[in-house]
């Protein structure tokens, strides 16, 4: 692993973590069972215990950005060389964990937290990301994705295609939240 990559590593794995100091400050105002799952109408459909969600839950996805980390580092050696495509990658695990964690310890303190438009809100401007970088990826650093194009040209317009559709969505989405 690089120097480099192995910097990104330690501090989205520290992000990961960090959570876990929110946690404990405000582990007393915490019911025993927390609401860890809400439905469409904002009711909790499922729950866990206070030192699960509060402590195991950054540990765990800590590790699922390292092995993020792993097979992303692994298949950029073999598909692409876009650093923008990683960074994005490298950050999507800790910047999610740090929003459902702070979704989950707010429902939990206050109830009155819409979390379905805070998700939807989040998942479009994901959506919205993804598609203004997507159109800039290279056809040569890229030939090994499954695009059914096998020229620059056809591989142009597929991504060009792809890159406004996750922005319409993502739209939707962003726009969808202002009505849950």
């Amino acid at each position: 692993m690089k120097k480099n990559n192995l910097i990104i590593t330690i501090i989205t794995v520290v992000v990961c973590l960090l959570p876990i100091i929110a946690g404990a400050i405000v582990y007393d105002k915490l019911p025993d069972r927390m609401v860890i799952q809400v439905g469409l109408n904002n009711e909790p459909t499922n729950f866990a215990s206070k030192n699960f969600v509060l402590f195991v839950n950054p540990l765990l996805m800590a590790g699922v950005q390292l092995i993020l980390i792993f097979f992303s580092n692994r298949a950029s050696k073999a598909v692409s060389k876009e650093p923008i495509y990683m960074k994005l990658v490298y950050w999507i695990i800790p910047d999610m964990a740090i929003l459902i964690y702070y979704l989950i310890i707010m429902y939990n303190l206050y109830e009155t937290i819409n979390v379905g438009k805070i998700t939807s809100m989040s998942v479009g401007i994901l959506f919205c990301l993804l598609g203004n970088y997507i159109p800039k990826m290279s056809f040569e650093n890229n030939v090994n994705l499954n695009f059914p194009a096998k020229d620059e040209k056809g591989f142009r317009k597929q991504i060009k295609i792809l890159g406004y559709g996750l922005v319409i969505v993502g739209i939707i989405f962003i726009t969808i939240s202002f009505f849950v």
